[in-house]
This record gives C-alpha cells, structure tokens and sequence, in this order.
C-alpha cells in the first residue's frame, strides 16, 4: 500500500530514524576498523606483495620499504604497505603522463 499525502510526515520519520540507526552501525563498523592494526612478518609481507623473501630483505636492508624492526624481527605495517604502494602507483602514472 502506498503512502497517502497524510501520511508523509509518519513515514519520513520512519525513514529517518532508520538512517539514524544505519549511521550508528556505519560509525562502529568504521571505528573498528581503525582499531584493526596488522603486522606482517617477511614471509607474509614477500607473499601480500607477490615478491620472493630475499628480495624484501634486500629492500629492508636499501630501506625502499617500510618497515619496523622489534629486535631482530623485521615487521611491516599493513596501512604502511598499503600507502607505500599507493604513492608508487601515483608516481609511476605520474611518469607517464611525461611521456
């Protein structure tokens, strides 16, 4: 049954409040992610790049790669990654538009 003229101000309310509700839910999903922080050991960092263990070694010891070193544990954070590989995604775009 549709909504009657008479009606709008019930179910805009209605709708209203379940926007309210979907925005609380956003807000946690959001805060929780941001709560999610991720480690990657060598091997785990060489196999989310698709590179081999050597070569992250080599880029550690170059310092081409983000990393974290916790005694002799080398660590990368995974946002730290994640922007590193976005800044050579825009500098590579941004070489070949000069061509």
């Amino acid at each position: 049954m549709e909504p009657s003229f008479d009606s709008l101000p019930t179910e805009i309310q209605g709708i209203t409040i379940k926007l309210d509700r979907l925005e609380v839910i956003l807000n946690e999903i959001l805060k929780s992610k941001e709560k999610t922080v991720t480690w990657f050991s060598v091997p785990e960092v060489a196999e989310y790049l698709h590179l081999a263990i050597p070569t992250i070694y080599t880029m550690t010891s170059n310092h081409r790669i983000p990393f974290v070193r916790r005694g002799k544990k080398i660590l990368f954070l995974k946002t730290a990654i994640d922007e590193w590989l976005s800044a050579g995604r825009k500098r590579v775009i941004a070489d070949n538009d000069l061509i």
